[in-house]
């Protein structure tokens, strides 16, 4: 009899009454042998001969023999008889010199996913799955499929076995809370919704910051786009600081780059978490909740004002020092918030930053804004290796936001603050001493404003608002605009440009 013909046989005993403990042991013993499951190696050719029976094995189980067995199973000390066909002992799905003597058990591995979350749901399932997910992170799953697998079995689908895992993996924590909510069967803290997502946030960072994966393969980050979609949709990207009380993606993320980055562990230039091309495969509207995430996620907390939750204005040193931390943040994510090739269509445009970034960013200006997120934008853009398209821009998206009447008439005080402490944040930075090589053409954006007919009519109505705290809005801005002139022109205020007396 070929193997193939005995594993049929033996399944087809599985899926009859088996009528005591002895025929099942002998039942499951078999195939356990034949699948390789237990033993050290299974060649190539046997392998991809045995795959096909995992998943037909682990369904009958399931179905026919653990809500009958479980039970006489555990109390013989037989149970590892059935999780050997759910988390095979010799689970190491790392590959020997072979290449692949891990197929069979990666199969079986992805298919307990799919598998254990059937219906009847059994403790037995619940246990093997916690197991599951602590022994196989999904970090794992995406290291063998995508550096292994696809390098030795490139016939194989890898695409659409790591969606079919995903479904299954983000299907786990539903399922196991409607089977338990009648509290005759226990559910594990790890599988519990909020701890189970938060582990999954955390394997993400441990990928990213790996070696397996490279941001410069279009499939590592589709497959890792699919990833942060499907957390997207489970809610783990809030767009307000209310952390506390929020499950959040970047809460538990930021802290962990945080500690990485003050012990020098990541280089950022070459070894930094790299999300800019994970989100160039995402939808716009994904892609904009994700950044508006990170935005209301960043550590604005006073140093030294314990309780007050935004450092404003406030230009202490130990201020200072959070809005570049927090700016060297940003940059690390999402890479230069305009690279040096920006606007020039003859350059490449780098893989750690692009028009996107910038895109994005400048999109929740309108939504986004308080004073300290302000300031740690334009100290982000002061970065960018072209300063002038930097400033540049960003002076035309501030001037855009501070002059729209709408916006004037019907937003809050904070926005105002906001747009207002970016824009004249945006100017302070481009009033560089004369020997600036970037002197000339700050001086040029400098008296392009002054100049503006459109923020000179804003300014006035500021200054006529009935909120005196508004006013003094258009008021500061009056004066930085006179500033500028004078920056801008080298003359004062009402001067005509070649500096003669009226």
């Amino acid at each position: 009899m070929s193997q193939s013909d005995a594993l049929r046989s033996s399944l087809s005993r599985l899926r009859s009454p088996i009528s005591d403990q002895e025929e099942l042991v002998d039942a499951l013993s078999i195939p356990l042998e034949l699948l390789g499951l237990v033993a050290t190696t299974v060649q190539q050719e046997r392998a991809k001969t045995m795959v096909r029976f995992v998943s037909e094995y682990q369904f009958a189980l399931v179905e026919y023999v653990i809500p009958h067995w479980e039970d006489r199973m555990r109390e013989s000390g037989q149970l590892h008889l059935l999780k050997a066909f759910f988390l095979p002992p010799n689970s190491n799905i790392k590959p020997k010199s072979t290449g692949f003597d891990g197929l069979v058990p990666l199969h079986c591995i992805l298919s307990s996913h799919t598998a254990l979350i059937r219906r009847p749901i059994s403790q037995f399932a619940i246990d093997t799955l916690e197991e599951l997910c602590k022994v196989h992170t999904f970090a794992d799953i995406f290291d063998y499929l995508f550096s292994v697998i696809q390098g030795n079995h490139r016939e194989m689908q890898i695409d659409g076995l790591w969606a079919d895992y995903l479904s299954s993996l983000f299907s786990i924590p539903g399922r196991l809370m409607n089977a338990t909510s009648d509290g005759k069967l226990k559910l594990p803290d790890n599988l519990e919704t909020r701890k189970f997502l938060e582990n999954l946030c955390r394997h993400f960072y441990k990928l990213l910051t790996s070696t397996s994966f490279n941001p410069r393969e279009d499939d590592h980050c589709e497959s890792l786009a699919i990833f942060l979609g499907r957390l997207f949709s489970e809610g783990c990207f809030p767009t307000t600081p209310a952390y506390t009380t929020l499950l959040s993606f970047w809460s538990i993320v930021l802290p962990l780059l945080c500690q990485d980055l003050k012990n020098s562990f990541l280089d950022v230039k070459s070894e930094r978490p790299s999300f800019s091309p994970i989100l160039s495969h995402l939808p716009t509207t994904q892609k904009i909740g994700i950044v508006h995430s990170l935005l209301a996620g960043l550590n604005l907390a006073h140093p030294v004002n314990i309780g007050v939750e935004e450092v404003g204005t406030d230009a202490t040193v130990q201020v200072r020092s959070v809005v570049k931390r927090e700016a060297s943040i940003l940059q690390t994510i999402l890479g230069q918030l305009f690279p040096s090739s920006y606007g020039n269509s003859n350059k490449e445009i780098p893989l750690e930053g692009t028009n996107d970034t910038w895109s994005l960013v400048s999109s929740l200006f309108d939504k986004a804004l308080t004073e300290g997120r302000s300031r740690v934008i334009v100290c982000w853009a002061a970065t960018s290796q072209n300063p002038v398209i930097a400033f540049g821009s960003l002076l035309a998206r501030a001037t855009e936001i501070w002059t729209d009447e709408d916006r004037i008439k019907h937003s809050t005080l904070s926005q105002h603050r906001a747009a207002t402490c970016l824009l004249l944040t945006t100017v302070s930075n481009l009033r560089v001493e004369p020997s600036s090589p970037y002197s000339g053409k700050f001086s040029a954006i400098l008296n392009s404003l002054s100049r503006n007919a459109t923020f000179i009519n804003a300014v006035g109505f500021y200054i006529g608002h009935l909120d005196a705290s508004i006013r003094r809005c258009g008021l500061l801005s009056r004066v930085s605009q006179a500033e500028s002139f004078i920056l801008g022109t080298g003359t004062e205020p009402g001067r005509e440009e070649t500096g003669q007396g009226r």
